[in-house]
Order: structure tokens, then sequence, then C-alpha cells
């Protein structure tokens, strides 16, 4: 359980600093919060399109391969989010709002993937 719960814990710690943080740069560059709304979305859009695609493409894949790409790609987003604030570059913003969009549905697939494999290793050592 706790090879499950401790990257978790700091997944979700890192996600919450950064999702704090990423918001308030992006409203400070534009000046807009009509860009800044649409910035977000464009999270939302690509997460909507990654949960219709993703399940079909990773399904043969484990749990920790779930957790080590969404690690990986949450830094990338941490990236483009530094780069974006350290270049004055929009372009930065739309590229991490839709590595955000893939990270948090990587996520979501690493939790179920987990509880799915547990739950049947549960029910398969009970007998039932």
């Amino acid at each position: 359980m706790a090879i499950f719960l401790i990257p978790l814990l700091l997944i979700y710690f890192t996600d919450s600093i950064l999702s704090f943080i990423f918001p308030i740069v992006v409203e400070n560059l534009s000046d807009s919060n009509t860009l800044l709304g649409l910035i977000m979305s464009l999270s939302a859009l690509i997460g909507l399109i990654c949960d219709l695609i993703f399940p079909q493409y990773l399904k043969k894949h484990s749990w920790r391969f779930m957790l080590f790409l969404a690690i990986i790609i949450e830094f990338i987003f941490l990236l483009t989010t530094i780069f974006g604030q350290m270049f004055q570059v929009i372009g930065f913003f739309l590229l991490g709002s839709l590595i955000w969009g893939i990270y948090y549905e990587l996520l979501y697939l690493y939790k179920t993937s987990w509880w799915y494999t547990n739950s049947k290793k549960t029910t398969q050592n009970s007998g039932r």
C-alpha cells in the first residue's frame, strides 16, 4: 500500500503547488481573464480527449508504467511553466495546459489501474 500512497502524496503535493501558481503566472503575463480561461479550458478539453483514447491504448500497461509516465509528464509541465514565465511567451502556457490535461488523465488511470490490480489480487487470495 505504501508503494502506492507515497508517490501519490508527493504527486498531489507538487500538483497543488503548480495548480496554485499556474493561473497566477498566466494572468500576470496576459492581463486577461479571458485568455486565462481559454488556456485553462484547453486542459479540460485535452483531458476529455485523453479520457476517450488512453484506456484503449494503455490497458496493456501496468500501474507502475502509468505512474512513471505521469511523473515524467508532470516534470515537463513544470518546465513549460518555468519557460513560459522566463521567456514571457503564452505558447509555453498553452503547451503546459495541454500537458497538464494529459498528466491528469494518466494520474487517474494510474489510480484506477492500481485499485483494479490490488482488488483482483485480494479476490484471488480470498478464494472467491
